[in-house]
């Protein structure tokens, strides 16, 4: 007899299995308990499924609490499998929500020159690999640059160094010059 009112009181949900299987699990402690000459009113056990209930039933809770009329223990438990089929829907949803969501974020391209591949000139008059450092220079002054120019489009040498972006330039300056003079007459 103490061990079926143990059961019955300490019982929780867990989550495992449905909550129709719980309360079908506490209603057959419930008359066990009554077999044994144990006086215990339906309403109590209405009360101890509720309590049994995880922090997830709150809101159903509340509306039993709030109603005036009385629910047999079959239809609170029709509701609560309502409310259990309810929850696992939106579960379901959010959780879909997330996994779209993490889709959609994208991802920085990695970085050309990661791992200190660019080489910079040293400063002073350090011993060691200088005289590497200016052989390296050299011979990139030697080297023809292979890119195109973003002036006038040929290929063989820079726009700092292109003859026709070089006139452009003084052609700009004087006329830049002249506006400013006729701006000030």
């Amino acid at each position: 007899m103490a061990t079926y009112l143990k059961l019955l009181t300490t019982t929780m949900y867990d989550g495992v299995g449905g909550v129709r299987d719980h309360i079908i699990k506490l209603k057959h402690y419930f008359n066990k308990a009554n077999e044994m000459k144990v006086e215990l009113s339906e309403k109590f056990l209405k009360w101890l499924v509720l309590e049994s209930l995880p922090a997830s039933f709150d809101a159903m809770k509340l509306t039993f609490n709030a109603l005036k009329e009385e629910w047999t223990l079959e239809e609170l438990m029709s509701i609560v499998v309502q409310h259990e089929v309810s929850m696992k829907k939106n579960e379901t949803h959010s959780i879909a929500l997330v996994t779209d969501q993490g889709s959609n974020i994208k991802k920085k391209p990695p970085h050309k020159n990661f791992g200190g591949s660019k080489q910079f000139k040293r400063r002073g008059n350090s011993s060691q690999g200088g005289s590497s450092a200016s052989a390296s220079s050299n011979a990139t002054k030697n080297e023809k640059f292979k890119g195109k120019c973003n002036f006038c489009h040929k290929i063989g040498h820079k726009q700092v160094d292109c003859f026709k972006f070089k006139s452009w330039l003084e052609k700009k300056k004087k006329r830049d010059d002249k506006e400013k003079e006729a701006i000030k007459a």
